[in-house]
């Protein structure tokens, strides 16, 4: 990786779903050398991919941060903890360090955190030295329209409009008017994934960011080399409202498979199937 490649990744971390087009506009880049750039990023392990969160509130959950310190063995067992600890319904990002793993959670109540909690540990082998979330919100509607579009999107925020008018069945002026709603109001969030130990040239550093109002955000840094990365994001502690800030050595995709239940769920909820009238009794 180069610089060039961090502002195109930092640029698409702020607008994920931007044209090749403007992207390389913005970072001074044709938009064949954006997709090649991309494609680069991706088969070399980098950039794990963009992926989509709803906000929890409209699925009827919250979002919570597991930090487990001291991980001695971490090292060792790093694609062991990256496989298990994604498969615990519930864990969105599994984040691991040299010595640290990050747990980035949705979880609908304490006994649902709870389970959570358990099966992590059960995984890492010690409890979390940090606990963080957000505070409820209580549920919010969410239009069947929107969670379509929300589920076609969980696996690659990049996807391209004409699929999603081909999976959810709405014609491309809504589809688009819908998802560029969802993003103003911030009912979906889109990011790009990246691994920075499989990063060469430029070091890049995922932050997990603990806001004083119980909110939790994710940001990406850069530097010269791992250190200076490292540095970088925990100068992010210093920040206005910010209470805690987590540096994220390794930040790999998660399954997707439990969010696609929640949203489904979610679906039947909002937009059950219509029921089919009983035949007419006949009288002889």
């Amino acid at each position: 990786m180069d610089a060039r490649d961090v502002q195109l990744l930092d640029f698409l971390a702020r607008e994920p779903r931007a044209p090749a087009e403007r992207a390389g506009l913005a970072v001074g880049l044709s938009a064949s050398a954006v997709k090649a750039r991309l494609a680069r990023m991706r088969e070399e392990g980098a950039l794990q991919g963009f992926v989509a969160t709803p906000r929890p509130a409209l699925l009827g959950l919250r979002a919570g941060l597991l930090v487990f310190e001291g991980v001695a063995d971490a090292p060792e067992r790093d694609e062991e903890l990256l496989r298990g600890l994604p498969e615990v319904p519930g864990v969105r990002f599994a984040d691991v360090g040299p010595d640290a793993a990050h747990l980035h959670l949705l979880f609908k109540d304490d006994a649902d955190w709870e389970r959570i909690e358990r099966a992590a540990i059960s995984l890492v082998g010690k409890p979390p030295a940090h606990r963080a979330q957000e505070p409820p919100a209580g549920e919010e509607p969410f239009a069947p329209a929107d969670a379509r579009l929300a589920s076609h999107l969980l696996g690659d925020a990049r996807r391209s409009l004409a699929d999603l008018v081909e999976a959810t069945g709405l014609s491309p002026k809504t589809a688009r008017r819908r998802l560029d709603a969802m993003l103003l109001r911030g009912d979906l969030r889109l990011e790009p994934v990246v691994s920075p130990a499989e990063a060469g040239g430029v070091a890049l550093c995922g932050v997990a960011l603990q806001r004083e109002d119980g909110r939790l955000d994710r940001a990406l840094v850069s530097g010269a080399t791992p250190r200076e990365a490292l540095a970088r994001a925990r100068e992010l502690r210093l920040g206005p409202g910010v209470e805690r800030a987590f540096p994220l050595v390794a930040a790999r995709r998660a399954a997707e498979g439990w969010l696609h239940d929640a949203l489904a769920a979610r679906l039947r909820a909002v937009a059950p199937p219509p029921q089919t009238a009983a035949p007419p009794t006949v009288r002889r």
